[in-house]
């Protein structure tokens, strides 16, 4: 998990290095998966506050998300996303196909 220091004292935990950080002065952080987008930039809009985090928008990259007591937003990726990554990484040879 990648740890990135947010507004208000938060920390945001995210599973992979493709999720792009955005903020505002208006006390808002938008999270943007930046692969394969194919146009279409749904974005994990947060309202963050001293006290609270309300999920304005929840794409289909995010599976959940996961706000603690000791201000700490985690994300999970979806697993049609997490299966993307797996066979985008070099090392990962396709599985031997044997035929009768």
């Amino acid at each position: 998990m990648i740890k990135e220091e947010i507004i208000h004292g938060w920390t945001l935990q995210l599973p992979s290095e493709k999720l792009v950080t955005l903020t505002n002065k208006n006390d808002m952080v938008g999270i943007m998966y930046n692969e394969n987008s194919f146009g279409d930039l749904q974005t994990l809009l947060l309202n963050i506050t001293k006290d609270s985090v309300d999920i304005l928008s929840m794409p289909h990259f995010v599976n959940n998300v996961k706000i603690t007591l000791d201000k700490q937003i985690i994300l999970f990726l979806s697993p049609f996303i997490l299966e993307a990554e797996q066979e985008q990484k070099p090392d990962n040879e396709p599985p031997l196909m044997i035929f009768d």
